[in-house]
């Protein structure tokens, strides 16, 4: 996409020595984006063949590739900055290397907002969306008076961010809004830059927002936090506050008031910014909540009904709460709540993320592979009706299981393990539900499927990352979905 837009403000890197540190999807973004500005560009990776290597020396016969571990030329120090792949852990010797050398460290989204926050909008576009006005982080050309920018909403939080980033995609294309959508769900942000844009819609992670500082969104959305990435973050407190990153010059903040991470955060933002919130209980007036109407459970606008539960197409009380932020932060945008609550009623939902198979004699098969730890997990689990069986297993990264065995009670559970970290989980439900430990998923279905009644949902939603097994989580759900179709 960003072949069609001119890098206006690309000279700030021009003759600039600048490093590229891993060859991912925002890597090889990163690696183009520089390019095309005009950098002298280096990349390293620590694989000895990354996957498209000889069609990108093919295509940048300039720039030097250092490869099969993370190195580069001395002095270290020539390079202005480096761009780190959300990928690479900061830990990692190379990059403490680069940072004793003074070389700054920064990641795609940094490139991204430094461009796109300094970008005027061309005149005559719909009034909608107007976004930042001025500039931030140092500028190498002044903005034009009163210039308007491409609005930006950005969306973190440990679940639910994939299918509020396209819900909220899909209700801007509903309000008839030029949007990109991508960042660390699909496309790579940098990739997503083309003239004409009125409104970005990123996904941003936390290793994404670890190495960001000049990102301000036009509003920014806080979803909640539960265990996961401690492997690299170390402590929940330092997970949250990396999370809490997001909210760093935006104008408007989407927050979960049910999630105390989440309110600790908004406590610190400043009076100036706008902040909507949601949550499962009953709205205030100005907030998003649900509420019973009628003898039906409905999605709320303060005490104004919107729509009904039912409506939706995305199963679950967390879907219901992944609804909730979508139009907080349409709102927060400016979009008009028609067409957006149109597009909320039509969304089929993204694959592997509570995802209705089939229903078989009376068993429903859900496939939730994108619950890769336990907080998406127990979310995926309080939303469905008992009874459950649930296959889970794979890569733990370190998490605590323990908070699954009550909840797997409360709807009458029984649980199927697989994968590197079976024990573990075997031992946190050992006592609280039937465990059934099995070698792989293929097995723990087999026997979730000989056990199921008529009522019961067997539901594939891991809590754990997918590595051991599969290439990634989009394999595991596609295996299980196979599988579900094959069964008799």
């Amino acid at each position: 996409m960003n072949g069609n837009r001119e890098l206006r403000f690309g000279n700030r890197y021009s003759e600039q020595p600048m490093l590229v540190v891993g060859l991912g999807l925002s890597g090889v973004s990163a690696l183009r984006y520089l390019v095309r500005a005009g950098a002298k560009v280096a990349v390293t990776d620590s694989r000895a063949a990354p996957n498209g290597i000889e069609a990108l020396r093919a295509e940048y016969p300039g720039v030097t590739f250092y490869l099969g571990a993370f190195s580069a030329p001395a002095p270290l120090s020539q390079f202005k900055e480096a761009v780190v792949s959300p990928g690479v852990d900061l830990r990692e010797p190379f990059v403490q290397q680069l940072r004793n050398a003074g070389v700054a460290i920064i990641g795609d989204i940094e490139l991204f907002a430094r461009e796109v926050n300094r970008f005027p909008i061309p005149a005559g576009l719909p009034p909608v969306l107007r976004g930042l006005e001025g500039s931030t982080g140092p500028v190498d050309v002044a903005p034009a008076a009163n210039a308007q920018f491409p609005a930006v909403i950005g969306i973190t939080g440990s679940n639910g961010k994939s299918t509020v980033t396209t819900l909220v995609g899909e209700m801007a294309r509903a309000a008839g809004v030029s949007v990109a959508v991508g960042g660390n769900l699909g496309t790579p942000a940098l990739d997503l830059l083309a003239d004409g844009v009125d409104l970005y819609v990123l996904e941003l992670s936390s290793f994404q927002l670890e190495t960001t500082v000049s990102l301000c969104c036009t509003a920014a959305a806080y979803l909640n936090l539960s265990e996961d990435h401690l492997d690299r973050h170390g402590t929940m407190a330092q997970y949250g506050a990396v999370k809490a990153r997001i909210f760093k010059g935006a104008q408007a903040a989407v927050i979960n008031r049910e999630d105390p991470a989440v309110m600790a955060a908004a406590s610190q933002l400043p009076p100036t910014v706008r902040v909507l919130s949601f949550g499962l209980d009953g709205a205030d007036a100005g907030d998003y909540g649900l509420g019973v109407e009628g003898g039906e459970l409905w999605l709320c606008r303060g005490q104004h009904p919107l729509m009904t539960q039912s409506r939706l197409h995305i199963a679950g009380l967390h879907n219901a709460a992944n609804a909730l932020a979508a139009l907080a932060l349409a709102e927060a945008a400016g979009l008009p709540q028609a067409p957006c609550l149109e597009a909320l009623a039509a969304f089929e939902g993204l694959p592997h993320r509570c995802r209705l198979v089939r229903e078989l004699r009376g068993v429903r098969y859900i496939n939730d592979s994108k619950g890769t730890n336990v907080g998406s997990t127990l979310a995926a689990i309080r939303g469905l009706p008992a009874p459950i069986h649930w296959l889970g297993g794979g890569q733990g990264k370190g998490q605590d299981f323990t908070p699954l065995a009550p909840a797997l009670r409360a709807r009458e559970g029984a649980a199927y393990v697989f994968g590197e970290d079976a024990p573990r989980l075997q031992s946190a439900l050992q006592g609280a539900v039937p465990v059934t430990r099995t070698p792989d998923l293929a097995a723990a279905l087999a026997a979730a499927h000989a056990a199921a009644r008529p009522g019961a949902t067997v539901l594939l939603s891991p809590a754990c990352a997918s590595l051991d097994q599969f290439r990634h989580y989009g394999e595991r759900g596609d295996q299980f979905e196979r599988a579900v179709e094959a069964l008799t």
